[in-house]
């Protein structure tokens, strides 16, 4: 009952303060106004791949060869048309910009240099998505001839058109270069950062909990809550329920607003979606509990909750699509809980459903789980110098 009274204690004051929930529902919206209107053209349809033009430069060719551009034909055509030419026609043409990309295939296909692709400085996407749909015809064309070599087939050209392979696999990769969802369905702008920006807040809302805990310790709250006989456990995981619960109402706030102001759809699958939000703010209660072992003065609570919270929003795209990154910034999202919860309601918005979402809930709950515990158990031993 204590635990529950603890929890209830700081849910009503952070509701009495109608201003700051003000601030905390009104701010994000109208971010997601702003940034929902000026940055709509990254998430244009007509952006997402238009048809373009390789050139094609054989060097040597073969049988093997000739067989790999008609696969490249047959089941890229939608997004790429080839164009054959000769060394010098190709650089000129990609140099001026009238063509993005070249291929210059040379030798056996078997050797990793034999394929050569290069592109103008200004068309990066279209030379990623021509390695993509090369590397992958003749990957899945070298299993066919292992294939073939198993079954005592030596005879047989790995890059017949009879060969099996499936063209929604190059659909799909070249796909999920460019949709936010990594899914069929297109998420808008405006559903992007209205995930981002949710993300965000309730991270922010999230870590006050810990410049509660630290302004207790100075008032002295603290004391004279555990005058009462209040274990110390028991005012942890009182402020960890009360940290979780603002969180979940705050969001409940945001989906509700969202939808109602800027008929942004959040999926089919609410259950789910809460899912995945209970366990994102699991994680950063758990964060909170962990680093209230760190943490004594709420000078660096403040610089937790600015500075390293701004960094996590950063690193985990919720201001900036992640995939216009470097690759090591892309990489370094993963540290960061709002990347998880962001790419999990991006998969939900873009009509995904559970199954889309299992390795964010698990690495949510593994990050809660592991931060709760350690911060758990640390305090309960009697590391009180933190907290009193």
């Amino acid at each position: 009952m204590k635990i529950l009274w603890l929890a209830i204690k700081d849910i009503k004051l952070t509701f009495f303060d109608w201003k700051a929930v003000l601030i905390l529902v009104i701010t994000p919206l109208l971010l997601v106004l702003i940034l929902g209107y000026a940055l709509a053209g990254v998430f244009e349809d007509k952006q997402i791949i238009e048809k373009f033009t390789v050139a094609v430069v054989l060097n040597h060719p073969n049988n093997e060869s000739e067989n790999l551009i008609k696969q490249v034909e047959q089941h890229a055509n939608q997004y790429i048309h080839l164009k054959e030419m000769n060394q010098e026609e190709a650089k000129t043409e990609v140099k001026s910009g009238e063509i993005p990309v070249m291929v210059t295939v040379s030798g056996d296909l078997q050797k990793a240099d034999s394929i050569v692709i290069q592109h103008n400085i200004k068309a990066e996407l279209q030379g990623k998505i021509t390695e993509q749909v090369f590397n992958q015809i003749i990957q899945s064309s070298r299993l066919l001839g292992q294939a073939y070599k198993a079954t005592g087939n030596t005879n047989a050209v790995p890059y017949q058109k009879e060969d099996h392979m499936e063209t929604e696999d190059i659909s799909e990769t070249l796909f999920i270069e460019n949709s936010s969802a990594n899914d069929g369905k297109i998420v808008s702008s405006f559903q992007y950062y209205a995930a981002g920006i949710s993300v965000m807040f309730i991270l922010l809302t999230g870590m006050s909990g810990l410049s509660s805990i630290i302004e207790e310790k100075k008032l002295g709250t603290y004391s004279r809550i555990r005058m009462t006989y209040t274990s110390l456990p028991s005012f942890i995981i009182g402020k960890w329920l009360s940290t979780t619960a603002t969180c979940l109402l705050q969001f409940f706030i945001l989906i509700l607003g969202t939808s109602l102001i800027f008929n942004i759809s959040w999926g089919n699958h609410l259950g789910v979606l809460f899912l995945l939000m209970l366990a994102y703010v699991f994680a950063i209660g758990g964060i909170v509990i962990f680093l209230t072992i760190f943490i004594q003065t709420e000078t660096m609570a403040n610089i937790i909750r600015g500075v390293g919270v701004q960094i996590m929003v950063l690193l985990g795209g919720s201001m900036i699509p992640i995939h216009t990154f470097p690759e090591m910034l892309q990489y370094a999202a993963y540290i960061t809980p709002n990347y998880w919860a962001q790419n999990g309601l991006l998969n939900l918005m873009g009509g995904r459903g559970f199954s889309s979402i299992t390795v964010e809930l698990l690495v949510l709950f593994c990050i809660g789980l592991l931060t709760f515990s350690i911060g758990f158990i640390r305090l309960s031993k009697g590391e009180e110098g933190n907290l009193g």
